[in-house]
């Protein structure tokens, strides 16, 4: 059975289909193709997933900025690779596609 396959099955017979399972693909696929491949083809994701990767991703976008004036990483013709020095923090690089990250981040400090 294929990826799109065991999605479909799972999304229809466990979890009403929703946006934010959507979501969650989308950015568990571009954390694992930073992870994977230290690069990520900005052009792929938005075909494969039919997004306007620009757009669903500007807060992220804005955070790479600063990675890249440190060196991390590089974005050029819609390409984000991560340079020798940003491959020894992948972690640090994907975790700026991770939702949950943010939303931990944005809780009051005394609920933490």
């Amino acid at each position: 059975m294929t990826h799109t396959k065991r999605v479909a099955v799972f999304s229809t017979r466990f979890l009403p289909y929703s946006e934010t399972f959507v979501h969650d693909e989308l950015r568990a696929h571009v954390i694992r193709r930073i992870m994977c491949d230290f690069a990520l083809d900005e052009r792929a994701v938005a075909a494969r997933f039919g997004i306007d990767f620009a757009a669903t991703f500007a807060r992220e976008l804005g955070e790479l900025e600063e990675l890249a004036a440190r060196g991390l990483v590089q974005r050029a013709d819609g390409c984000l690779t991560l340079l020798p020095a940003g491959r020894i923090f992948v972690r640090n690089v994907a975790s700026v596609f991770d939702a949950r990250r943010r939303a931990r981040t944005e809780w009051p400090a005394r609920v933490r």
